[in-house]
């Protein structure tokens, strides 16, 4: 006979995100109970997401994320509605060391920072939400009124609004040390990755994220009509009905210009690959052996073309560290933020601050720069 505790892992590992596809199609995510019900509130908060825009992958994330806090509040028998602060912070500690019971996805090991940040992320945006709705646990709080500390003293432009004015302060609780992902440090190492790779279409893949700076989002939703050889120029554009649910989180459409390798790449994956298998699509990238043989490339299917070839040098890299190499590259290289955030889709300058990752080696070379202009040495 089971016991209480293996019964309650098993009904909690019933509460899961599940994917919904609707009659259009399209497919997204949802958090499903014990019953194989959506819950309600959860359903409600991704639909406030999917009416923003939200790219099908964030919606689940989202679902996930929010799935793994429910899980741990059925097994610890904590009511969503009434958790306190002290029982969120030990959700937080048991996120961190890996230690719940029903995370199956992460088999018991710790957790990176960054994972633990994201998973807090959607959590708090959704107990925001529910406070908003006028539900949840009203006594919860992860953030605390801190005064708003301007530039403006005595006399200042709107002194008495500065004075009044607070802002948010995020409580230690939800506090995650800051790990700066790994990223390809230099054309040797990249080269050296895109030489494991075992397919034009994957050498493709990799070179369109690193010289274009694109997420793989934006690589997977490529049209053979976003390539321009002659301008060596790729257009971005986001579609919301590619059938393999990737697209630019940027809504509006910008060009990037990339080195000729891509179009070099390009034109290999068109002679060697599409047309010696005779596949005919619009997408890009395409499946050439597993799955529907060329049906469009799935975003679980990239990401671990890039894990597999990075490893096959030694390297643990993420698909997302590829756009980070490129901004860092960029910095390295004088480009100042606005045209880093402009490369990359954004429209604030302040955007391309999390894809820049200067080591001090390079802080010390561009001191010596700077002090061989004004000292001479």
């Amino acid at each position: 006979m089971r016991s209480s505790i293996e019964d309650s892992c098993v009904t909690a590992l019933q509460i899961r995100a599940v994917p919904v596809r609707f009659p259009s199609g399209e497919q997204t995510w949802t958090v499903v109970d014990g019953s194989h019900l959506p819950i309600d509130d959860v359903e409600s908060f991704l639909q406030t997401r999917r009416s923003f825009g939200a790219p099908p992958n964030t919606v689940r994330s989202y679902a996930s994320h929010l799935s793994l806090l429910f899980r741990w509040c059925h097994f610890r028998r904590i009511s969503i509605e009434n958790i306190s602060f002290s029982q969120f912070c030990g959700f937080v500690e048991d996120l961190s060391l890996g230690s719940i019971p029903t995370d199956r996805k992460n088999g018991g090991q710790p957790r990176k920072p960054s994972s633990v940040k994201a998973v807090l992320s959607a959590v708090e945006a959704y107990f925001e939400y529910l406070r908003l709705e006028g539900k949840g646990p009203a006594d919860l709080r992860l953030y605390k009124d801190s005064p708003f500390r301007g530039r403006g003293g005595p006399g200042a432009f709107l002194e008495h609004v500065q004075r009044h004015r607070r802002t948010e302060r995020r409580l230690p609780v939800a506090r995650v040390p800051r790990s700066d992902p790994q990223i390809v440090d230099g054309e040797v190492v990249f080269d050296s990755i895109l030489k494991s790779c075992t397919s034009q279409r994957d050498r493709l893949l990799l070179a369109v994220m690193y010289d274009g700076g694109l997420r793989i989002g934006q690589a997977l939703g490529l049209r053979h009509e976003d390539f321009d050889p002659m301008r060596n120029r790729l257009t971005i554009v986001r579609r919301i009905d590619n059938v393999n649910m990737a697209f630019s989180k940027q809504p509006m459409t910008f060009v990037v210009k990339v080195r000729r390798r891509v179009f070099d790449l390009y034109r290999g994956y068109l002679v060697d690959e599409l047309s010696s298998l005779g596949i005919e699509s619009d997408y890009v990238f395409v499946n050439l052996s597993r799955g529907r043989v060329g049906k469009p490339m799935s975003d679980s299917n990239a990401r671990q073309v890039v894990k597999s070839a990075a490893r096959r040098v030694g390297v643990d890299l993420k698909p997302h560290a590829l756009r980070h190499s490129h901004g860092t590259m960029l910095a390295r290289n004088g480009w100042s933020n606005a045209q880093i955030a402009k490369r990359l889709g954004h429209s604030h300058a302040s955007s391309a601050d999390v894809y820049i990752h200067l080591a001090d080696s390079d802080m010390d070379a561009k001191f010596d720069a700077t002090s061989f202009q004004i000292w001479g040495e």
